[in-house]
Order: C-alpha cells, then structure tokens, then sequence
C-alpha cells in the first residue's frame, strides 16, 4: 500500500512581487541600510539588490503574499524608496 504524502499547492497560489526603483535621490550606502533594516538581510544581500536598483533601474526584493507584500512596500516607502508590487502569476 502506497502512502502520497500532500504538499502544499504554494506554486499555485499567487504571489506578490515587490519591487524597488532606482531614484537620483537616495544615496547607494542609505539604500543598502534600508534593505538592512526592513529585510533583515546581510549587508552582502542587500548591497546586491542596492546595485541591481542602481545598475539595472530595478530589483526584486521578494516574493509574498498580498498582506507581507504590501507591508514592505509601505515599509520602504517610509523611508522615502521609490517601491511598488506587482502580482506574479
């Protein structure tokens, strides 16, 4: 007898993009504090993301749900970044 072990279907739900814009105001070091501090991440990752917004206009910070994405974008949005979300299917 064959036991099917039930994953969750998290592929299947949707997920919220949030993304961060370059801007000509905040300084590159400001930036990588505010991924820091909102994130929690390390100063590795989050000077990765700061020079993918500075070099290539963008980055994807994260991937959540509606509720998380939505906090983060307010979140950096404090601290005066220019971020949005967008739904990825």
């Amino acid at each position: 007898m064959e036991i099917e072990e039930s994953k969750p279907d998290t592929h299947l739900e949707p997920g919220y993009l949030v993304i961060c814009w370059n801007d000509p105001v905040n300084l590159m070091d400001y930036v990588t504090h505010v991924f820091r501090t909102v994130f929690g991440w390390t100063r590795q990752k989050a000077e990765f993301h700061m020079l993918q917004v500075h070099e290539q206009g963008k980055s994807v910070l994260t991937r959540d749900s509606l509720e998380k994405a939505e906090h983060y974008v307010h979140q950096l949005q404090k601290y005066n970044l220019h971020a949005t979300m967008e739904r990825d299917e």
